[in-house]
């Protein structure tokens, strides 16, 4: 799957829109790989993935390990202005952030 792929490749890109089984185990499985590979990954699509609050402290925890990531796309979940928030510090301190996406969060 999607996991192995990252553990085992130079992913720079990885795109899942829609993939609404995402959230709880699976989105944790899923930052343990993204870690894994932190030093290609530079674009994130993770659009209408069903994310939630408790998703986004996953994401905040892995974002600092991404060292190249460009582009972060995060629109219609359920973050939240909450979940919004809770990742502010750690993208204010990403020097390679270029592009961020949170329309329609609920």
């Amino acid at each position: 799957g999607v996991c192995r792929v990252l553990r085992n490749g130079r992913v720079r890109v990885l795109e899942l829109p829609g993939a609404r089984h995402l959230s709880g185990d699976v989105f944790k499985r899923l930052m343990a790989a993204i870690k894994q590979s932190a030093s290609t990954l530079e674009s994130l699509n993770l659009d209408r993935c069903g994310l939630t609050l408790a998703d986004v402290h996953e994401l905040a925890a892995v974002l600092p390990e991404l060292k190249r990531l460009r582009e972060l796309r995060l629109p219609n979940n359920d973050l939240g202005d909450a979940g919004v928030i809770a990742l502010a510090p750690v993208l204010a301190v990403m020097a390679s952030m270029e592009a961020l996406s949170f329309a329609n969060n609920r």
